[in-house]
Protein backbone atom coordinates (compact mmCIF):
# COMPACT_ATOMS: atom_id res chain seq x y z
CA UNK A 1 0.00 0.00 0.00
CA UNK A 2 1.70 3.58 -0.67
CA UNK A 3 1.06 6.51 0.94
CA UNK A 4 -2.04 7.58 -1.01
CA UNK A 5 -3.47 4.43 -0.40
CA UNK A 6 -3.68 2.70 -3.67
CA UNK A 7 -2.90 -0.98 -4.17
CA UNK A 8 -1.11 -2.26 -7.56
CA UNK A 9 -1.39 -4.99 -9.61
CA UNK A 10 1.45 -6.59 -10.59
CA UNK A 11 3.38 -3.64 -9.82
CA UNK A 12 0.79 -1.09 -11.43
CA UNK A 13 -1.40 1.29 -9.74
CA UNK A 14 -4.89 0.55 -9.79
CA UNK A 15 -5.02 4.46 -9.31
CA UNK A 16 -4.64 6.24 -12.30
CA UNK A 17 -5.35 9.51 -13.58
CA UNK A 18 -6.42 11.11 -16.46
CA UNK A 19 -3.05 11.34 -18.35
CA UNK A 20 -2.43 7.66 -17.60
CA UNK A 21 -5.52 6.57 -19.69
CA UNK A 22 -4.40 8.68 -22.09
CA UNK A 23 -0.90 7.32 -22.23
CA UNK A 24 -2.13 3.41 -21.91
CA UNK A 25 -5.42 3.82 -23.43
CA UNK A 26 -4.63 6.37 -26.38
CA UNK A 27 -7.96 7.59 -25.36
CA UNK A 28 -8.76 11.43 -26.31
CA UNK A 29 -10.22 13.00 -23.62
CA UNK A 30 -12.29 15.60 -25.56
CA UNK A 31 -14.29 12.05 -27.29
CA UNK A 32 -15.60 11.20 -23.77
CA UNK A 33 -17.76 14.31 -23.58
CA UNK A 34 -21.52 14.00 -24.08
CA UNK A 35 -20.73 10.52 -24.02
CA UNK A 36 -21.84 7.68 -21.06
CA UNK A 37 -18.54 6.43 -19.76
CA UNK A 38 -18.20 3.04 -17.91
CA UNK A 39 -14.52 2.66 -15.79
CA UNK A 40 -14.08 -0.85 -14.78
CA UNK A 41 -11.21 -1.30 -12.08
CA UNK A 42 -11.29 2.35 -11.26
CA UNK A 43 -9.83 1.75 -7.37
CA UNK A 44 -10.75 5.40 -5.59
CA UNK A 45 -12.02 6.92 -9.27
CA UNK A 46 -8.74 9.29 -9.42
CA UNK A 47 -9.76 9.15 -13.76
CA UNK A 48 -13.46 9.56 -12.59
CA UNK A 49 -13.11 12.54 -10.47
CA UNK A 50 -10.81 14.38 -12.72
CA UNK A 51 -12.78 13.75 -16.00
CA UNK A 52 -15.86 15.52 -13.85
CA UNK A 53 -13.61 18.41 -12.37
CA UNK A 54 -11.77 19.15 -15.68
CA UNK A 55 -13.53 18.54 -18.33
CA UNK A 56 -17.63 17.84 -17.01
CA UNK A 57 -17.43 14.40 -17.89
CA UNK A 58 -19.77 11.72 -15.86
CA UNK A 59 -17.55 8.33 -15.57
CA UNK A 60 -19.54 5.66 -13.91
CA UNK A 61 -16.18 3.96 -11.52
CA UNK A 62 -17.03 0.75 -11.04
CA UNK A 63 -14.29 -1.93 -8.86
CA UNK A 64 -14.95 -5.01 -6.37
CA UNK A 65 -13.48 -3.59 -3.90
CA UNK A 66 -15.94 -0.88 -3.03
CA UNK A 67 -17.23 -3.99 -1.03
CA UNK A 68 -14.38 -6.00 -0.06
CA UNK A 69 -11.25 -3.40 0.80
CA UNK A 70 -11.85 -1.99 4.05
CA UNK A 71 -9.44 1.07 3.50
CA UNK A 72 -11.65 2.14 0.43
CA UNK A 73 -15.33 0.63 1.97
CA UNK A 74 -13.93 3.57 5.09
CA UNK A 75 -13.20 5.93 2.05
CA UNK A 76 -16.44 5.48 0.59
CA UNK A 77 -18.23 6.21 4.06
CA UNK A 78 -18.58 9.97 2.69
CA UNK A 79 -21.20 10.96 0.13
CA UNK A 80 -19.10 13.01 -1.99
CA UNK A 81 -16.35 10.35 -2.54
CA UNK A 82 -19.70 7.49 -3.44
CA UNK A 83 -21.15 9.31 -6.16
CA UNK A 84 -21.44 6.90 -9.17
CA UNK A 85 -19.24 4.45 -7.56
CA UNK A 86 -20.69 0.94 -8.27
CA UNK A 87 -19.41 -2.34 -6.67
CA UNK A 88 -19.41 -4.74 -9.41
CA UNK A 89 -16.92 -7.48 -11.44
CA UNK A 90 -15.83 -7.56 -15.01
CA UNK A 91 -17.76 -10.89 -15.84
CA UNK A 92 -20.98 -10.06 -14.54
CA UNK A 93 -21.11 -6.39 -14.86
CA UNK A 94 -24.09 -4.48 -13.24
CA UNK A 95 -25.84 -2.68 -15.70
CA UNK A 96 -28.55 -3.10 -17.95
CA UNK A 97 -27.75 -4.00 -22.06
CA UNK A 98 -26.21 -1.34 -24.36
CA UNK A 99 -25.35 1.42 -21.45
CA UNK A 100 -22.40 2.86 -22.44
CA UNK A 101 -20.53 4.80 -25.31
CA UNK A 102 -17.51 4.03 -23.66
CA UNK A 103 -16.19 1.12 -21.45
CA UNK A 104 -12.66 1.60 -20.24
CA UNK A 105 -10.58 -0.81 -18.50
CA UNK A 106 -6.92 -0.58 -17.74
CA UNK A 107 -4.46 -3.04 -15.68
CA UNK A 108 -6.71 -4.06 -12.95
CA UNK A 109 -10.04 -6.11 -14.30
CA UNK A 110 -7.48 -8.63 -16.52
CA UNK A 111 -5.26 -8.51 -13.83
CA UNK A 112 -8.62 -9.60 -11.30
CA UNK A 113 -8.86 -12.70 -13.82
CA UNK A 114 -5.24 -13.87 -13.99
CA UNK A 115 -4.87 -13.66 -10.15
CA UNK A 116 -8.11 -15.23 -8.96
CA UNK A 117 -8.33 -18.23 -11.90
CA UNK A 118 -5.04 -19.39 -12.10
CA UNK A 119 -6.73 -22.76 -13.87
CA UNK A 120 -5.95 -21.73 -17.37
CA UNK A 121 -8.97 -22.95 -18.92
CA UNK A 122 -10.65 -21.29 -16.32
CA UNK A 123 -9.12 -17.78 -16.86
CA UNK A 124 -9.82 -18.57 -20.53
CA UNK A 125 -13.68 -19.28 -19.67
CA UNK A 126 -14.03 -15.71 -17.51
CA UNK A 127 -11.89 -13.65 -20.02
CA UNK A 128 -14.52 -14.68 -22.41
CA UNK A 129 -17.44 -13.75 -19.77
CA UNK A 130 -15.50 -10.48 -19.62
CA UNK A 131 -15.91 -9.40 -23.29
CA UNK A 132 -19.32 -10.67 -23.73
CA UNK A 133 -19.74 -8.50 -20.67
CA UNK A 134 -18.42 -5.10 -22.52
CA UNK A 135 -19.98 -6.00 -25.24
CA UNK A 136 -23.33 -6.34 -23.57
CA UNK A 137 -23.22 -2.85 -21.98
CA UNK A 138 -21.93 -1.02 -25.15
CA UNK A 139 -24.27 0.85 -26.91
CA UNK A 140 -24.41 0.63 -30.68
CA UNK A 141 -21.15 2.41 -31.81
CA UNK A 142 -19.87 1.97 -28.81
CA UNK A 143 -16.14 1.07 -27.95
CA UNK A 144 -14.33 -0.61 -25.35
CA UNK A 145 -10.17 0.12 -24.60
CA UNK A 146 -8.63 -2.58 -22.25
CA UNK A 147 -5.39 -2.14 -21.27
CA UNK A 148 -2.20 -3.37 -19.22
CA UNK A 149 -2.72 -7.19 -20.49
CA UNK A 150 0.47 -8.47 -21.11
CA UNK A 151 -1.28 -11.65 -20.84
CA UNK A 152 -3.73 -11.08 -23.93
CA UNK A 153 -0.70 -9.82 -26.12
CA UNK A 154 1.13 -12.48 -25.34
CA UNK A 155 -1.36 -15.04 -26.11
CA UNK A 156 -3.41 -13.08 -28.68
CA UNK A 157 -4.38 -16.36 -30.85
CA UNK A 158 -5.79 -17.62 -27.90
CA UNK A 159 -7.95 -14.49 -27.37
CA UNK A 160 -8.55 -13.79 -31.15
CA UNK A 161 -10.13 -17.55 -31.03
CA UNK A 162 -12.43 -16.08 -28.07
CA UNK A 163 -13.17 -12.93 -29.94
CA UNK A 164 -14.46 -14.83 -33.12
CA UNK A 165 -16.44 -17.64 -31.14
CA UNK A 166 -18.32 -13.99 -29.43
CA UNK A 167 -18.60 -12.20 -32.77
CA UNK A 168 -20.59 -15.60 -34.10
CA UNK A 169 -22.90 -15.50 -30.82
CA UNK A 170 -23.36 -11.38 -31.12
CA UNK A 171 -24.12 -12.22 -35.14
CA UNK A 172 -21.29 -10.14 -35.97
CA UNK A 173 -22.24 -6.68 -34.77
CA UNK A 174 -18.65 -6.61 -32.98
CA UNK A 175 -15.04 -6.22 -33.68
CA UNK A 176 -11.62 -5.60 -31.93
CA UNK A 177 -8.20 -4.46 -32.73
CA UNK A 178 -5.07 -5.15 -31.05
CA UNK A 179 -3.01 -2.00 -30.74
CA UNK A 180 0.78 -2.45 -29.86
CA UNK A 181 3.07 0.13 -28.06
CA UNK A 182 1.76 0.84 -25.49
CA UNK A 183 -0.34 -2.79 -25.70
CA UNK A 184 -4.30 -2.76 -25.06
CA UNK A 185 -7.14 -4.44 -27.33
CA UNK A 186 -10.64 -1.91 -28.59
CA UNK A 187 -13.76 -3.57 -28.89
CA UNK A 188 -16.15 -2.28 -30.80
CA UNK A 189 -20.09 -3.01 -31.26
CA UNK A 190 -21.49 -1.72 -34.29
Amino acid sequence: MSKMGTYSCNGQSTNRDISDYIRLLGINIEDLKGKSVLDIGASYGKFQKECKEKHGIDVIALDPSYVHNGELKKYLEFTENRKNKIAGINESLPFIQNSFDVVLCNFSSFFYICDNYPNIKHRLKMAEQMFKEIFRVLKSRGEARIGGIPEIMYNRQIYESILKQIKKQFNSKVDWKFVEEPDYLILYRD
